[in-house]
Formats: structure tokens, C-alpha cells, sequence
């Protein structure tokens, strides 16, 4: 009979799969024998057997584990659990929740959800995504704070050194949900940005960037993103330090930063100018006094066209705008001009450019607007602050480590390559390709050329089409 190489192909993932959960079982439970034999016995007293379930990239593996008392603590352990660190995080594997994870950086928690859910034939819900990374967001927070504790004790871990760096900072408001909406309807999750230059030739790719977000006050998060700096870099040795912001009051560096040049963003100078003001001729007058850098004009014309269009009407917003735009530069014109021009740098390292700042803007959209912005979402503070250090760490290649080091479980390793032979054995794996025939134990017990061999692969081939298989 003919199959279509969809069909076998679908049929053979399903075997493969139970097979590796079966496996799995066998290691799992066999470690759960070994310390119900190993274990102080005085202290745990064995009580009971029961199954949970841990969702691996290979399905559900349901297994069997006993739970004991400890005389000591006075409450009920999992010794498995406690071995392989699961009874910290929930029944994940590291794979999984790498999967799981990533897909949430770039889709919502139900998408990402029901996309690893088909991709691996799990049920994953969107809860369960949401919980994960909560965990890793917590985790990655954590690291931070210890960042800011090893700098207030005046001890800095950055070891990377550069002549020249940048930093850039800016905010996105986000809808808010449940108690924190009380708070206020729209709060602002913070962002920085900090590199070495650009690559030459390429005025989009950053060099060595690296990105920190918070959901917490401005003073608060300029002492964080200094901390995260300090991990990286011997701030110290950095001899020109250009920082980029809004010109909102959170924002400004604090003194022991030793900023070289701080810079109003030149593309919410722009924006303002053209929001505000609205006669042509004096905007145009105004961008290009801005164009030739001559600020103390161009803060004159302001103030002058805000005055003569002044007047008693109260639905006339133009004037105050103006007056509110003249403020908003004057407070920063030490800042208007752009680095370049104020700033001599040295001669940029070979393949490195330096360029305008103003990146932020982009950083911003595609780290955070994309995902967190649209959609109608609406957070609570936590929820955002959690994902927003996920999306970070991922951006900066971290996020790895720190799923792994939240969902790695642990098993020994010269443990199962000792009882290999008797996972496979034929007490240990269900015999469920054809009748008689274990399959499992000719697959695990021969060499990796009996994976290829005619004879085995026809074998198992048969079963599988002939419906052996279930």
C-alpha cells in the first residue's frame, strides 16, 4: 500500500517523540528509586507514590515519584524534585521554555502560546507562558539590583574598556490595567541604549549595543542603567561619555557620571518645532535658525511670535504652546547643537564610525512599540517591567543563560550512562510497535549505524505504516 511522505512523516515524529518520552520516564523514575534507597531514612519517611507531569519539546512526560515527610523540616518533599532543582520554577524543561519564551518576546502570550503548543503537540497555555516569563524577568531584575549593590559599595565588574561611549535614554507609555490603572491610566517604561559607534558603512548597526529597560521613577532607573554600564565597562578609563535624551528631568545623569556632552534629541527638537508652531513663514524661519545653529535667535523668534499672536481668547492654545516650546528649549540649550559640533573625538578604531546620535526613537519601536504598544494591550506594572527585561536580555544575546539557569534541571550524568541498557530493557519501555516487537531496545542498545541499517529501518518502517504503531 501507498503512503503519502506527509503521512510517514508525521507518523515518524510521533514515534520518535513517545520514544524519547518514554525514555525520559524510565530515567526519571529510576532516579526516584535510587534515592528512596540513598536517602536518610531516619529523617524522610516515605509516605506515598503519585505522577505530575513535566512538558518537554518532545510532549508531556507523565511519571511516577514518591513524596516523604522530613522529620527535620516537619513538611512534605519530593526528593526528585528537590534533586533535579524543579521544585523551584514548575515542570519545565529548558528547551521548552527557551521555545516558549522567545515566542513571547515577539507575540502575545495566546499566540505564542497556541504557536509552541502546535509546533510540539503540548497544550501550553497562555497563563503558563505569562508565568514563565515572569520568572525570568525576576531573574534578570535580580542580577541588575545586584549591579547597583556592588556599585554603591564601590565595587565595578566592567572590565570592557573604549575610548567613546554613547548612551541614550527615552520612555514609552503604556496602558495600564487593574490597581496600577488607578494610579494613572498611561505610565512610562523606561529605556536606555548604550554603544561604542557605528560600523562604518552601515549608519543602522550599532556596535556593541546593549539595552536596559524599567518600569520604575526616573532616578530610580538612571542609577540602574548607570550600575548596568558599570558591569560592562571600566567607566573610568572611558574618556568621552555622549548622552542623548528628550530633555525630560528624569533623564539628566547624575554628577559622578562626569557626562562629556549631553544632547538634546534632534528629532524631538524637530517634532516639537512643527507641532507647535503652525504660520509657515516662522517655522520655516525657526528650522532654519536651528539648521545654522544660531540658538539665541531662534529662541528670540519664539518667544517674539508667541507674544504677537497672543490674545484673549481661551480656545487659542498657539501662544501657550509657543511660550511652553521657548521653555522647553531654553532649559536645554546647552544641549540643542549637536555633539559633533561641540565635541572633538578621536580618530574612531578601524571599521567604526561615529555618527549623529538619535537612535533611540528606533530602539524604542522595535523593542517595545511593536510588542507592548498596539493590539489594545493594556499591563500591570510588574507584567511590563518583566517582559521589557526579557525583551532586553534576549536583544542582548543574555536571555539563554538566564533561561537556563532558571529552568535546567539537573540529572547525573555518569548515573544514566550507567543504566542505559536497563532503560531500554524490556520491563522498563511499553512494547508499542507491533505486537511483540520492541522496537525501543533495538534502537537503544545498537550502535548508530543500526539506525540506518535496511534492515532495522524497514523494520521499523513497517511497523509504523502497518499500523503497529498507536
Amino acid at each position: 500500500m501507498d503512503i503519502k511522505f506527509g503521512e510517514m512523516e508525521l507518523k515518524i515524529f510521533e514515534f520518535v517523540c513517545e520514544l524519547a518520552r518514554n525514555i525520559t520516564v524510565s530515567i526519571l523514575e529510576q532516579l526516584d528509586e535510587r534515592l528512596r534507597n540513598e536517602r536518610d531514612k531516619k529523617r524522610y519517611r516515605m509516605k506515598d507514590k503519585n505522577t505530575t507531569t513535566i512538558k518537554t519539546i518532545y510532549g508531556n512526560v507523565e511519571y511516577a515519584r514518591r513524596y516523604y515527610f522530613d522529620n527535620e523540616k516537619k513538611e512534605y518533599v519530593y526528593l526528585l524534585d528537590e534533586e533535579m532543582k524543579m521544585n523551584r520554577v514548575g515542570l519545565f524543561s529548558e528547551n521548552m521554555a527557551n521555545l516558549i519564551i522567545k515566542e513571547c518576546v515577539n507575540e502575545p502570550y495566546n499566540k505564542a502560546a497556541a504557536s509552541v503548543s502546535a509546533a510540539t503537540g503540548n497544550y501550553i497555555s497562555s497563563v503558563g507562558a505569562w508565568k514563565l516569563v515572569q520568572e525570568v524577568g525576576k531573574n534578570i531584575e535580580a542580577d541588575e539590583n545586584i549591579n547597583i549593590e556592588d556599585m554603591d559599595r564601590g565595587i565595578n565588574k566592567g572590565a570592557k574598556q573604549t575610548n567613546v561611549l554613547f548612551q541614550e535614554t527615552d520612555g514609552v507609555y503604556l496602558k495600564m490595567q487593574g490597581e496600577d490603572r488607578k494610579k494613572a491610566k498611561n505610565q512610562e517604561l523606561k529605556l536606555a541604549t548604550i554603544y561604542e559607534g557605528w560600523y562604518e558603512g552601515n549608519r543602522h548597526k550599532l556596535i556593541n549595543k546593549k539595552v536596559i529597560a524599567g518600569f520604575e521613577d526616573g532616578t530610580s532607573f538612571m542609577k540602574r542603567r548607570l550600575a548596568f554600564v558599570k558591569n560592562i565597562y571600566n567607566y573610568d578609563k572611558i574618556q568621552y561619555k555622549m548622552v542623548n535624551g528628550d530633555g525630560a528631568a528624569w533623564i539628566e545623569p547624575s554628577e559622578v557620571e562626569n557626562i562629556t556632552y549631553k544632547q538634546l534629541d534632534q528629532f524631538h527638537i524637530l517634532k516639537k518645532i512643527t507641532g507647535v508652531i503652525k504660520n509657515k513663514k516662522i517655522k520655516g524661519m525657526i528650522l532654519k535658525l536651528f539648521a545654522d545653529k544660531n540658538i539665541e535667535k531662534m529662541l528670540d523668534t519664539i518667544i517674539t511670535y508667541a507674544d504677537s499672536i497672543d490674545n484673549d481668547n481661551q480656545t487659542n492654545k498657539e501662544a501657550e504652546n509657543a511660550r511652553d516650546l521657548y521653555t522647553y528649549l531654553y532649559n536645554n540649550k546647552d544641549g540643542i547643537i549637536k555633539y559633533k559640533d561641540e565635541v572633538k573625538l578621536p580618530e574612531a578604531p578601524e571599521g567604526t564610525e561615529y555618527r549623529n546620535m538619535g537612535v533611540q526613537e528606533n530602539q524604542n519601536c522595535a523593542l517595545v512599540t511593536m510588542r507592548m504598544k498596539h493590539r489594545r494591550m493594556t499591563w500591570s506594572v510588574a507584567g511590563a517591567n518583566n517582559l521589557a527585561k526579557v525583551i532586553c536580555a534576549n536583544e542582548n544575546g543574555d536571555l539563554d543563560k538566564y533561561i537556563e539557569n532558571t529552568y535546567e534541571f539537573r540529572i547525573p550524568l555518569g548515573y544514566v550512562e550507567v543504566d542505559r541498557k536497563d532503560i531500554a530493557s524490556n520491563t522498563r519501555i511499553p512494547q508499542i510497535v507491533g505486537k511483540g516487537n520492541n522496537i525501543y531496545a533495538e534502537l537503544i542498545n545498537n550502535s548508530v549505524p543500526a539506525y540506518t541499517g535496511a534492515s532495522t529501518t524497514s523494520k521499523i518502517l513497517r511497523s509504523i505504516i502497518n499500523g503497529g504503531y498507536n
